[in-house]
């Protein structure tokens, strides 16, 4: 009897010692995850801080091409309205008053140059600039959101695997109680 009891306290630990090998051998796996989620976090937060200069960048420049935008819409305006007086122009004669001023001397008639189209197309190429650096920013945007939500899963991740491996270690170290093995974690 005595034997019997000696061999079930012998199974029982043994079957402890494995139990504990395996509940280690979690534990080593979940701290290798959480240096992996770790090492993420930290990846993803450079990739964050990164994308918030380029965003801050492209605001930047949005900005300066907005300017260059309204500045070539105003010279745009101005040239479309000196062509409206193309043809009086062309009806004023050196040395006969101006209808419209009465000035004799009329410097634009012959040093007038329509630049109109010119300017059309410089404006257009700005506004499409200006839409391009707009998308990127957007874009730049939703990268920053995305990658925000990545950080929040990855931290909560983080939280649960922190917590989980703790509990693991409190259970080893009962478990080790149980067969009076001194666990030093």
């Amino acid at each position: 009897d005595l034997k019997r009891e000696q061999v079930k306290e012998i199974e029982h630990k043994c079957n402890t010692y494995k139990e504990l090998q395996k509940k280690v051998q979690r534990i080593q796996l979940d701290q290798g995850e959480l240096a992996e989620i770790i090492a993420k976090i930290a990846d993803e937060t450079f990739h964050l801080k990164g994308l918030a200069r380029s965003v801050d960048r492209l605001t930047h420049q949005q900005e300066i091409k907005k300017l260059a935008v309204d500045e070539l819409e105003a010279r745009h305006q101005r040239q479309q309205l000196e062509a409206k007086y193309e043809d009086d122009r062309e009806a004023l004669v050196e040395n006969h008053p101006c209808p419209l001023c009465g000035s004799e001397q009329h410097p634009l008639v012959t040093h007038y140059t329509n630049v109109v189209s010119q300017t059309a197309e410089e404006l257009k190429q700005a506004k499409k600039e200006l839409e391009t650096v707009h998308e990127e920013g957007i874009e730049k945007q939703t990268t920053i959101k995305s990658t925000q939500k990545q950080l929040i899963e990855l931290e909560n991740k983080m939280s649960s695997l922190t917590e989980t491996n703790e509990l693991a270690l409190v259970e080893l170290q009962l478990l080790g109680q149980t067969v009076n093995v001194d666990l030093d974690l």
